[in-house]
């Protein structure tokens, strides 16, 4: 099947043409009679955490060396 410079042959045995998927439709379900008046909207979300008490040493220097200010 395959040469040793990477060349292979194929053989095509049927030819059809497909149509493409249609996109999946989003399905909700409204919560009141507010969500017909409101637009729906995007919300972005940033969790802060304090740093841990790292106590291995490996752990550090591989955290120090990616971190640059």
């Amino acid at each position: 099947m395959c040469s040793e410079n990477g060349d292979f042959s194929v053989q095509v045995t049927n030819e059809e043409v497909v149509a493409a998927v249609l996109p999946m439709q989003e399905h909700w379900l409204p919560l009141s009679n507010l969500d017909l008046l409101l637009p729906p909207l995007d919300v972005g979300v940033f969790f802060c955490y304090k740093n841990p008490i790292i106590t291995s040493k490996p752990m550090e220097d591989s955290a120090t060396n990616k971190i640059s200010f």
